[in-house]
């Protein structure tokens, strides 16, 4: 039984360059090296971010409801294994070059353009071991980009503790109705509680996302999601998302609920019978490693722009073109050669916690 949906390789490129564009324009007016391009496709990062969210509990709680409803059970402990062994090698490797970027290297060699910083390195140390990044950024905006985009990493793991415990209990039938409800529960309080938008809590983006997910694999909206009028709007409110700011609402609540429903949509219909199928072996390439894309590129933007802010280097037009250019392909490079070196030995690790050789799972 294949596994593998389609089109979502080149979705994870597409949201892993939207934030890497973001931060490319968001952070060189800050070091005086280009001026602001005022254009929505620019600054959809954090829009992203959020239909990263999306697709992975699309994925996740897919992947957890066919368990339970081969197996009986999910084995909760070997689901921990596996995402402990995907998702913390790197966070731990940005985790320490951002700590030795802010608290010694930066420092002593640039101190021009070091980062004041009201936190203490305890508290840091503290909030980042025990996956509470989105805690640390709210309190602590100035913790520096590198270290910065761990927040989101926080979130997946926090969701990833969570979500296996709530569909353990009772059988297969009882997963859509528990999911709906902690669906309920969690867009209540973010409603009521503020303080979930200020941390960054968005949990109900997966759950929303997982939840069409388990009722497409159960045939339920199949009907629906298969409709080629019903993807084409999807697809033309995806466009209109990301090119225009149309859907940036001033309400955070509305905000994230049009969002939740049109970052889910669109997983949804990109990974059933869709209008196309993305199958180009670069962009395969670069969607496989997106994960290595996002947690390195602050570094190498970082990086660079260092080096042009010493060499006082204001960038034209054609400038910044040739700096996305570099940027880009040394992200590439740094993410393939990651995982191949990297994350493939943690990788191959996983077989040891999945299910027995032949099984739908496998």
């Amino acid at each position: 039984m294949n596994n593998k949906l389609p089109n979502l390789d080149a979705l994870r490129l597409f949201l892993a360059m939207s934030v890497v564009i973001y931060h490319i324009n968001d952070l060189l007016p800050k070091f005086g090296l280009a001026s602001s391009y005022n254009l929505d496709f620019l600054f959809k990062g954090p829009l992203a971010v959020n239909y990263f969210f999306s697709l992975s509990g699309f994925l996740i709680i897919r992947l957890l409801w066919k368990e339970k409803t081969t197996f009986g059970q999910i084995n909760i402990g070997n689901f921990y294994m596996r995402r402990i062994l995907r998702i913390l090698p790197l966070y731990f490797i940005v985790l320490l070059v951002g700590i030795l970027a802010y608290e010694w290297i930066m420092p002593s060699l640039i101190p021009e353009i070091s980062i004041e910083r009201s936190y203490s390195f305890g508290d840091l140390i503290f909030h980042y071991l025990f996956m509470l990044p989105n805690v640390f950024k709210a309190e602590f905006p100035e913790v520096g980009p590198i270290l910065d985009v761990l927040w989101s990493i926080g979130i997946e793991e926090q969701f990833y503790l969570f979500i296996p415990l709530i569909l353990f209990l009772g059988t297969s039938r009882w997963i859509r109705p528990t999911l709906l409800l902690s669906l309920v529960v969690v867009i209540s309080c973010f409603w009521y509680f503020s303080k979930m938008d200020f941390y960054y809590m968005y949990y109900f983006y997966f759950l929303f996302s997982g939840l069409l997910a388990i009722l497409l694999e159960s045939g339920k909206l199949k009907q629906v999601f298969g409709n080629k009028a019903f993807q084409l709007l999807v697809l033309l409110l995806f466009l209109l998302n990301f090119t225009t700011s149309l859907f940036e609402i001033d309400d955070y609540f509305l905000r994230h609920m049009v969002r939740m429903v049109l970052s889910g949509f669109l997983v949804a219909t990109l990974s059933t019978n869709p209008l196309f199928k993305i199958n180009n072996k670069y962009v395969n390439h670069l969607g496989k490693v997106s994960y290595g894309i996002y947690m390195y590129h602050m570094i190498i933007i970082s990086a660079v722009v260092v080096v042009l802010s010493k060499l006082n280097v204001e960038l034209n037009l054609f400038g910044l073109l040739a700096f996305y250019a570099v940027c880009c392909t040394l992200v590439f490079g740094v993410a393939t050669l990651s995982y191949h070196f990297v994350e493939k030995r943690f990788l191959g690790l996983k077989k040891a916690f999945r299910h027995e050789p032949g099984s739908p799972l496998d």
